[in-house]
This record gives structure tokens, sequence and C-alpha cells, in this order.
């Protein structure tokens, strides 16, 4: 996973201040680090892993308003997704790893 991968993650930042540079009042030139993030200690199922997160927000009071899952793993559909699927229905972009994130998965997810 990127998240894991030191050179990964600074190749995602590098690539979000070209973006900011050349998008004149794009946010994503000002981010500067992950602040939070997935464990990077225990893969499994995407799904899992992200509940996971949500849940210890909220026991720590801090759960989101709002989010949304970009992602390129299946988050939705399958045996290992079933249990979590209310959860995660309506919050949900699915892209593709060959291709990244487009600009109207991007539009859907805001």
């Amino acid at each position: 996973a990127w998240r894991a991968q030191p050179a990964f993650v600074a190749d995602i930042l590098d690539e979000f201040r070209r973006f900011g540079a050349a998008n004149d009042g794009s946010p994503l030139g000002a981010v500067t680090a992950f602040v939070d993030a997935t464990s990077t200690e225990h893969f499994g199922a995407r799904q899992h892993e992200i509940a996971s997160w949500l849940e210890r927000r909220r026991a720590q009071g801090q759960a989101p308003a709002a989010w949304v899952c970009l992602d390129d793993e299946e988050l939705l559909d399958g045996e290992e997704c079933a249990e979590r699927r209310a959860m995660f229905e309506g919050h949900v972009v699915q892209t593709r790893s060959d291709v990244g994130l487009t600009a109207e998965q991007a539009a859907r997810a805001v």
C-alpha cells in the first residue's frame, strides 16, 4: 500500500504540489503530509481497514461529519464486504488503478 512506503507518499505529495502549481487555487498544492490514514501495520480487506479507522475516530469523539472512500479496491461487493456494506453505501467512489481518479469521479466524490 502506498501509505506504508515513504517514497510512494513523497511521490504523491510531489504530484499534489505540481497540480496545485498548475491549477491556481487548488487546495492540493497546500497538502504537505497525510496526517491521518488507515493502519500501515495490518493489511487485510480494505473495507475492514477503513471501517476500523472510522470506528476508532468515533470512539475518540472525532467521527467525520462526511466521508468518502476513493479506492481501486472493492468496498461494496463480495462476501468479505457483505457485513459492512450498508455502512459504505453512498460513500464509495471506485477508481481503476490503471487510470487513477478521473474528473467525473472527483466531482461525484465532492
